[in-house]
């Protein structure tokens, strides 16, 4: 995550295990959620820390979105739409 205004990296998700594809910010900017080969991860802003994986995707995960009210994320893969809970994966 890098501040715009001075170009300052300020957190790095170190547990990603593949190439991310995409990331999505949530509406309230506390999460932000990652898109790759398989997993998709929903990480903690402020500390870095991932807070959730779904890993039960088929494919490579081209693209992430949070949904307004942040309580679910939809990835698209190859052929495929998935929609997760942010709470319990």
């Amino acid at each position: 995550v890098w501040d715009v205004a001075s170009g300052e990296c300020l957190h790095t998700f170190d547990g990603c295990q593949s190439v991310v594809y995409d990331s999505a910010f949530s509406s309230d900017g506390l999460q932000v959620a990652t898109a790759s080969e398989g997993i998709v991860g929903v990480w903690d802003v402020a500390s870095g820390e991932c807070l959730h994986t779904f890993d039960g995707c088929q494919s490579v995960v081209y693209d992430s979105a949070f949904s307004s009210d942040g309580l679910q994320v939809a990835t698209a893969s190859e052929g495929i739409v998935g929609v997760w809970d942010v709470a319990s994966g």
